[in-house]
């Protein structure tokens, strides 16, 4: 079994979708996150698409993505410090600190 197989084929574990489901949670909640996508990669497709199009290509296993309202929402919510500790000793047993990078976008909405 793949991670393709775990995650209904689609390589997408989108937890927006599962919350409060018992059979699909892990973790704890974290206040202020309106939704959790977790991307895995399949890296022969991604190696072979990058040599078609003669681009390089990394290692990557996955990539998530936390969904907020507002950064200040968030940030309001984790303001005490209790889960940032919390959440770094969950991210221990699972998380490669040293190889992952972290970013902010926005997303803006061009249609309806």
């Amino acid at each position: 079994m793949d991670l393709f197989d775990v995650f209904d084929g689609n390589g997408v574990d989108d937890k927006s979708t599962v919350a409060g489901r018992a059979d699909k949670a892990f973790g704890f909640q974290t206040p202020n996150i309106a939704g959790y996508t977790q991307f895995h990669v399949d890296p022969e497709a991604s190696a072979a698409a990058a040599a078609r199009l003669g681009l390089g290509s990394t290692v990557v296993d996955s990539v998530s993505e936390l969904h907020l309202e507002s950064l200040e929402a968030f940030l309001a919510g984790i303001g005490d410090g209790r889960l940032g500790a919390e959440a770094a000793a969950d991210e221990e047993r699972f998380v490669d600190r040293v190889n992952s990078v972290s970013f902010c976008t926005t997303t803006r909405v061009l249609a309806p």
